[in-house]
């Protein structure tokens, strides 16, 4: 049933997630559990203390003193509960019966076993409920991410998963969710910032939110609403495993501006990991900071940007294509290429069969 239910899971959204297994074992455990305890109660009380008052028991000649009789039980259907007089408890056996002599069974009063079949079933939506827990405690279980290196980046790290809420973290072989930095501004670009963190998050990279800003709460370029996770100065390059940068103006140079962001993504591209912009800001901010574009040969950025970005980057070619990707830093256009951005980042961070089924789903072509 596990294997069903995650393969299912599989098939649906492209990943497979073992704690998804952890928690329907937890949940069918609990069942199970709740299940044998009840059938545990229900023949103590239906099969063992019981039988009918004409039922007899014949002690054979092996039998020794103090051992209770063997008994003929006909224990009455399930769901019934005959009248108490009808039932009897086991007798002890006589210290010295004649073989073949029937030992009489006696009566009691007890209640009828049917009660312990309902003690024992209502004890099934009380496991469910166990397993619900459980579930709820795997799902919202924190976890540090890390990524020793872009090197590392390949088929041997999609290979676990986690979840909150449905939201399915991919994981490296040491068991850390792949995390990743969305930072944010006032002005940056709406459509590139909902694009990059929504395909992401469907990809299973956890995904954190930083504002540049003194406050949380920032408003985009064309004014929709949003609250970070945390300011910018809260968060450290080695618990993330990627950066993407919106662009939009002003909100570029608002990146640009802050020292926490360009040392988080200096730090970043030191440790061997992916940093990634679009839009403005290959430009605005990227271009502007030395030790970011050391060693890139080759970026994009919004066309209208072409023109001064070859001017601070004399050295480095400008391309026309919608993604580039040169070693660790992936750059693009603009809204009009931010799928195809964040579909990039996903290929090389999840893998490229989870690419392809996010394309599918979003009905957007790859090829």
């Amino acid at each position: 049933f596990v294997t069903m239910a995650t393969e299912h899971t599989a098939l649906t959204y492209g990943v497979i997630s073992s704690q998804h297994r952890e928690a329907a074992a937890a949940t069918l455990l609990a069942l199970a559990m709740g299940l044998c305890i009840g059938m545990a109660i229900s023949p103590v009380s239906t099969t063992s203390l019981y039988a009918p008052v004409n039922s007899v028991a014949v002690v054979p000649a092996t039998s020794t003193p103090g051992v209770a009789a063997l008994r003929r039980m006909r224990p009455a259907p399930l769901g019934t509960a005959p009248a108490p007089a009808q039932w009897a408890v086991e007798a002890e056996a006589a210290t010295t019966l004649p073989h073949g002599v029937p030992l009489p069974v006696g009566r009691t009063d007890a209640a009828p076993g049917s009660l312990a079949w309902m003690a024992g079933v209502l004890l099934l939506p009380l496991s469910s409920l166990l397993g619900l827990l459980l579930w709820r405690q795997q799902s919202h279980r924190e976890r540090p991410a890390s990524m020793s290196s872009l090197a590392s980046l390949g088929p041997s790290i999609h290979t676990s998963y986690w979840s909150d809420a449905g939201h399915m973290a991919m994981a490296t072989t040491t068991g850390q969710p792949i995390k990743a930095l969305c930072p944010v501004a006032d002005g940056s670009e709406d459509i590139e910032f909902t694009t990059i963190t929504d395909v992401l998050y469907r990809a299973g990279v956890q995904i954190v939110v930083a504002s540049v800003m003194p406050s949380k709460q920032v408003t985009l370029a064309r004014g929709i609403k949003v609250t970070a996770d945390v300011l910018m100065e809260e968060v450290d390059a080695a618990d993330f495993d990627l950066v993407a940068c919106a662009g939009g103006m002003p909100g570029a140079e608002h990146f640009a501006n802050s020292p926490a962001l360009n040392k988080f993504v200096v730090d970043i591209k030191s440790q061997g990991k992916l940093y990634a912009a679009i839009c403005a800001t290959p430009c605005v901010m990227f271009a502007s900071n030395a030790a970011i574009m050391e060693g890139v040969s080759i970026v994009t950025s919004f066309p209208a940007f072409h023109d001064k970005l070859q001017e601070k980057c004399p050295g480095v070619t400008v391309s026309k294509a919608a993604v580039v990707v040169d070693g660790q830093c992936v750059t693009s256009q603009g809204p009009g290429t931010a799928m195809a951005f964040a579909l990039k980042l996903v290929e090389m961070t999840v893998g490229e069969d989870q690419a392809q089924e996010i394309a599918k789903a979003l009905l957007y072509d790859l090829a």
